[in-house]
């Protein structure tokens, strides 16, 4: 496979209704038309010395094209039925460097196909214009379990902008992945 028939895009966005509510919606495409779509909202919870959130939303996946006829001249979408995703996070502050952050989040999509996933998270800011971090993702579904090592490195580029380099590499041997985002902060 080369580089640009394995190309995806990603995309998420949220907006605090206040100080304890959030809204938001996430999506994921790749070359292949497989991906997601979701909206979502979450309460966030003070605890002592941390912050917990739960999260509901609502979410459809393509699977791929199909082929609509047995000549395989037409094609279309195949596209789950909207499906229920809850979660659950829990994160807090570290007193170090220039500060730091370990969070632990986890979602279960209840569809045709349930998907469970889940992020631990563990980073730096060894100054105040970047950050470092490190997530070990697990998602889970009856087809398969892929576990992944991300490590991110972060400047900030403006006020309102950060630059952030991602490499991800599997631990059962997936292709290993490097990733390219612009953080906007409103």
């Amino acid at each position: 496979m080369g580089v640009l028939d394995s190309g995806a895009g990603s995309f998420y966005g949220e907006y605090g209704l206040g100080g304890d509510w959030t809204i938001g919606a996430d999506g994921f495409g790749a070359y292949d038309y497989t991906g997601h779509a979701a909206i979502f909202a979450s309460r966030s919870f003070e605890l002592p010395s941390s912050r917990m959130a739960l999260e509901m939303g609502v979410q459809m996946r393509s699977g791929g094209l199909n082929p609509l006829d047995p000549y395989g001249l037409s094609y279309g979408l195949d596209i789950s039925p909207p499906e229920l995703r809850i979660g659950a996070s829990w994160g807090r502050g570290l007193a170090v460097m220039q500060g730091g952050w370990f969070t632990v989040g986890a979602s279960r999509s209840l569809g045709v196909e349930p998907l469970t996933k889940l992020e631990v998270t563990l980073g730096v800011s060894p100054r105040d214009w970047c950050k470092v971090y490190a997530q070990l993702q697990g998602s889970h579904s009856w087809q398969q379990t892929d576990w992944r090592i991300e490590g991110v490195a972060g400047a900030k580029i403006s006020d309102t902008q950060d630059l952030l380099l991602s490499y991800s590499v599997g631990l059962s041997g997936a292709t290993p992945k490097v990733g390219l985002t612009i953080w906007q902060n409103f």
